[in-house]
């Protein structure tokens, strides 16, 4: 009562004073504006307008230089960044620019020219500051949840390109790129009419490796590759990518990891990451029937885990199923032997043009079962049961 009565003895009317912060739709308003200049400049790979995009932050021009720059050297072109909705800025970022700090889910398209037809589609998050200037950018984060980090977005990239690869890589993409040119020799070896290319991508860390799947941390802790989509959909138009988890492909020697990214490579000849009808061992078992198809690498060699689970536990009573080659089962890699050797043996009985007519078969959507006898001429507990016998013989 006496505040009324103060203000009315003056003769003017008290105002609160203006808030200096934007309003949450203010800043979203602002934000999507920004996010269309930088998709227009990246697009023209115009690397100096979209670095002038990012705060006036050492750290942040760093992070926007490496987004422009990874964008001119990869061709990235269409790209779209859509505004979705407010997201949490990561707690580096809070603390680096306290309230001012403020982030968004942002639907990010884009193509990499040259090697793809389509565009990839992926919500991911983007970090931006409110300050005198207007909003600006301050960089991206990883994936949380269904967020999807993007590579090409988080950091610098080291990016080679082949013919028919194009490898981007936190570290060493030249030694990748040598090796992408073999995967796509040795799957031509056996597939002789697939003309596509291979596109592979290999963060920093096994974190970052997750976030580019989407993934549970440690979910894939044992696996050295996954081939995938970039969006992780099955859909037909989504670009398929093969990512490397640097922490276990950093660990194989020369030939294992050249076996894995032939055997990846395979995947994306056969649009694994789209078939989800196939079963396992002959996905699983047919990628490495190629990729070591010409390795020179011993049976006994290849498939040292798996002979040695015979030898322990007797042969295996059936295939293996999509739960024994699940991330999270237990002795993984005796049972991606384990499906090779199955896969190998019809080669090695019915010749390396039926196991290529029978993946082709099932793929179409054959059931193994009719499979077995329209292609091979032989029913599947008989293929089994002489598959379980070749085993005891190589265990012995």
């Amino acid at each position: 009562m006496a505040l009324v009565l103060l203000a009315g003895c003056s003769g003017t009317e008290v105002k609160p004073p203006r808030s200096q912060v934007p309003s949450a739709d203010a800043r979203a308003e602002a934000a999507q504006t920004l996010l269309r200049r930088l998709a227009t400049r990246l697009s023209a790979h115009d690397y100096a307008a979209a670095t002038d995009l990012a705060a006036a932050d050492p750290m942040a021009r760093k992070a926007v230089r490496a987004i422009a720059a990874n964008a001119k050297a990869l061709r990235v072109a269409g790209v779209r960044l859509d505004y979705v909705e407010a997201a949490e800025p990561s707690t580096r970022t809070r603390q680096r620019f306290g309230e001012d700090a403020f982030a968004a889910t942002v639907t990010t398209s884009w193509r990499l020219a040259g090697v793809e037809t389509r565009a990839a589609s992926v919500d991911t998050v983007f970090e931006f500051v409110a300050g005198e200037s207007g909003v600006r950018l301050v960089g991206t984060t990883a994936g949380i949840g269904s967020d999807r980090g993007v590579l090409w977005l988080q950091q610098p990239l080291q990016v080679r390109r082949g013919q028919r690869t194009l490898v981007l890589a936190a570290t060493d993409a030249s030694a990748l790129g040598r090796m992408a040119d073999r995967a796509i020799a040795d799957v031509r070896r056996v597939l002789r009419r697939w003309r596509g290319a291979l596109v592979i991508e290999m963060p920093r860390s096994q974190e970052e490796f997750d976030s580019l799947l989407g993934a549970a941390p440690g979910e894939y802790a044992s696996i050295a590759a996954v081939t995938t989509t970039v969006d992780g959909s099955d859909a037909a138009r989504a670009p398929v990518h093969v990512f490397v988890n640097p922490e276990v492909f950093g660990r194989l020697g020369p030939r294992g990891a050249q076996v894995v990214l032939s055997h990846e490579a395979v995947h994306v000849a056969t649009d694994a990451s789209r078939t989800p009808g196939m079963p396992a061992w002959l996905v699983e078992g047919f990628a490495d029937y190629v990729a070591l198809r010409h390795a020179r690498i011993g049976v006994r060699v290849a498939a040292r885990q798996a002979l040695a689970r015979v030898r322990r536990d007797g042969p295996p009573r059936r295939l293996p199923t999509g739960a024994d080659l699940s991330a999270s089962a237990s002795g993984l890699g005796a049972t991606y032997e384990s499906a090779w050797t199955a896969v190998r043996f019809m080669g090695e009985r019915y010749g390396e043009r039926s196991v290529v007519r029978f993946h082709d078969s099932v793929r179409g959507g054959t059931a193994p079962s009719v499979a077995f006898r329209q292609v091979l001429g032989v029913r599947q507990a008989q293929f089994v049961r002489d598959w379980r016998r070749d085993l005891v013989r190589l265990a012995r």
